[in-house]
């Protein structure tokens, strides 16, 4: 396993997918997330653990996060209003050499600051909140956009809700499976729709597979959705 992740790192070997995120207002996406993909293990979490496990994460992340915006860029895939939603572990986004990284990046595709939107990974405790703040200022000094994944997944997340005001908040599908029948997740994800309406921040709502619950959201005023009812992940053509 340990030479496998090594060769996976140092080779690249990995692809990504895309699956749409949507305004469901007017049923068109506003961007994509970008997945990484590999036939080396049997699923993405087990790639970034076993990079945790022989301290490679940051390598990892980076490179994925450059081959994604470079497959996004080379195939034009994106209109100039359209978003790439990537994501990044709050350890490598506090690292010193990220901003370095996102500088040279940014010069080198075709995306402008603002399309870019760093997803931070809820599968990893923050531990100096300070110093994500500050790396988080530094991004948006460059005009990148941020956003909390699987918001009501971790134990932290309302908090770094708060702590770094994101442009987006992604709620963990949790909420959408079986959301037409449960007035308990209707009456909290209204909570988050009011707390967006008096924010900057777009509320998205994960995990939408069922038709009845999409209409449920729609009808809640939910405005951005994804899930494989809306659009599976798959690659640029």
């Amino acid at each position: 396993m340990m030479h496998g992740i090594n060769k996976l790192i140092d080779d690249e070997i990995f692809y990504h997918h895309f699956q749409p995120v949507f305004n469901l207002s007017v049923n068109q996406p506003i961007g994509y997330e970008t997945l990484l993909r590999t036939t080396m293990f049997d699923n993405p979490a087990m790639v970034f653990n076993s990079a945790i496990e022989v301290n490679r994460l940051f390598e990892l992340d980076v490179k994925s996060l450059k081959k994604s915006i470079e497959t996004i860029s080379n195939h034009d895939a994106l209109k100039d209003d359209q978003l790439l939603f990537v994501n990044i572990y709050p350890t490598n986004l506090a690292d010193n050499k990220f901003e370095e990284f996102v500088t040279e990046i940014l010069h080198r595709c075709s995306l402008k600051p603002y399309q870019i939107v760093f997803e931070i990974n809820e599968g990893e405790v923050i531990k100096d909140m300070e110093i994500l703040q500050e790396k988080i200022k530094q991004l948006r000094n460059l005009g990148c956009l941020l956003a909390i994944d699987d918001v009501g997944k971790g134990a932290a997340s309302l908090r770094v809700m708060i702590e770094t005001q994101p442009d987006f908040i992604k709620l963990d599908k949790y909420f959408s499976n079986e959301l037409s029948e449960s007035t308990y997740k209707q009456a909290l994800i209204k909570s988050f729709i009011t707390y967006c309406e008096g924010t900057h921040t777009k509320l998205v709502l994960e995990g939408l597979e069922e038709g009845k619950d999409l209409q449920t959201a729609i009808k809640m005023g939910v405005i951005l959705g994804q899930g494989f009812l809306l659009g599976k992940p798959k690659p640029i053509n």
